[in-house]
């Protein structure tokens, strides 16, 4: 069944061939999105598929209701000529990402390419927040129950439920004075928000960050949580593991709320930067997990995940004050690029025993002698780094627990 998928996907893609032929000074891409399982897909789902700059920026979005249709699910689409980029893709069911792709690097080009098949995996759990695009505005909301939280460049708005019904409208309180006639109404796979008095264009879905697996440990003593394949595994520190199908999470405004009551298992996993204390390194998402009287505490996801994002504008580097000279670093899939005082580089990133970075690669241009100078500190700094923090918005780059790099958004 997997193999005949992929044939008829492969099909459609060189039949797409013509319809993407690219237009000058870009990439045309054609593909398909797939996924193996047996499940039919809603007649009212909505297919988008996401290019995006490395550091997180969507650039072009195609959205479509497949009115029907099942996979293969083709698409076509215009990408840029001058740098990589990334592509995402997702199905949504009423608001709802039932199946999502990993990110896809794709080197830039002109020309055509067609694609593999894009695989898309059943999202294992949740995310910690629904995205949108409303117009030129992006916004994050989490609903839980009666209670929704909305943010939007920084600023967070608690809301309620005003109205009941099957797209009910979450309002501000009425005395709130930073969020007079502030509200978000779901509808389906679209949703309608007001802004102080100002409503936004009608909102589209973003594809959000997504938890396929995820593994969750801490120490003193040692245990284990994974969410892979559609079930749990917990390792207690003392006897047998604890098994069962993965529960459908209770989103809360702080976080995940997973059950299994047959095993007295609860874990409760939120965003926020974690340490457990065995690590030099800071982990995305805190973890705590009770069986039974007892409750373990830990992180989870990965720390390349903490880095990943927006740029980071470098403010100095082995003493040296760099914070005028337009130094920045991107983190993606353990890989850091950018733009050094004179050249760009990249490299990557080894976590092995703390933080590293490989051999670093660079452009060969010359500029004056204090710019070579500023560069020849930043690529010192990286040299040496055994590890990372972040602390107030700053990132950190450390060499034997002391600070080589600093670095903000």
């Amino acid at each position: 069944m997997h193999r005949r998928f992929i044939a008829t996907a492969l099909m459609l893609l060189f039949a797409l061939a013509p319809i993407a032929a690219s237009a000058q000074g870009g990439l045309g891409l054609s593909g398909a999105l797939l996924y193996t399982q047996k499940v039919a897909l809603a007649k009212d789902a909505l297919m988008v598929v996401q290019l995006q700059t490395l550091d997180g920026r969507p650039f072009t979005t195609i959205r479509r209701p497949t009115r029907g249709a099942q996979v293969p699910l083709p698409f076509s689409l215009q990408g840029p000529a001058n740098a990589p980029f990334g592509l995402r893709a997702a199905l949504f069911v009423d608001g709802r990402t039932l199946w999502a792709s990993p990110l896809i690097v794709i080197q830039p080009g002109q020309g055509q390419k067609i694609l593999p098949p894009v695989i898309l995996n059943r999202v294992e759990a949740a995310s910690f927040a629904q995205h949108f695009t409303c117009g030129k505005t992006r916004i994050a909301v989490t609903i839980a129950g009666d209670a929704a939280r909305l943010r939007m460049d920084g600023h967070r708005y608690d809301l309620t439920a005003a109205s009941p019904g099957p797209d009910p409208r979450y309002a501000a309180a009425n005395g709130s004075q930073d969020a007079k006639d502030t509200w978000f109404q779901p509808r389906g796979n679209a949703a309608r928000i007001s802004l102080n008095g100002k409503q936004l264009p009608e909102c589209a879905p973003d594809i959000a960050p997504m938890l396929f697996a995820l593994r969750a440990q801490g120490t003193k003593p040692d245990w284990q949580l994974e969410l892979a394949a559609g079930r749990l595994r917990f390792t207690p520190p003392d006897g047998a593991p604890i098994r069962a199908p993965i529960p459908v999470p209770e989103v809360g405004l702080d976080g995940l709320r997973f059950a299994v009551p047959g095993a007295g298992l609860v874990a409760m996993l939120s965003r926020g930067l974690c340490h457990d204390g065995a690590s030099r390194l800071p982990y995305p998402i805190r973890a705590e997990v009770t069986s039974g009287d007892h409750s373990y505490h830990g992180c989870a996801g990965t720390p390349a995940e903490v880095l990943e994002g927006a740029p980071w504008k470098v403010l100095s580097a082995a003493g040296t004050d760099l914070s005028r000279s337009g130094t920045e670093m991107r983190f993606l899939a353990n890989q850091v690029s950018g733009h050094a005082p004179c050249n760009r580089f990249s490299a990557r990133m080894l976590f092995e025993k703390g933080m590293h970075f490989g051999p670093l690669a660079a452009t060969r241009n010359t500029c004056a002698s204090m710019a070579m100078n500023k560069e020849q500190a930043f690529f010192n700094a990286l040299g040496a780094t055994d590890g990372f923090d972040i602390k107030d918005g700053k990132l950190r780059l450390l060499a034997r627990g002391r600070a080589v790099l600093e670095a903000s958004r």
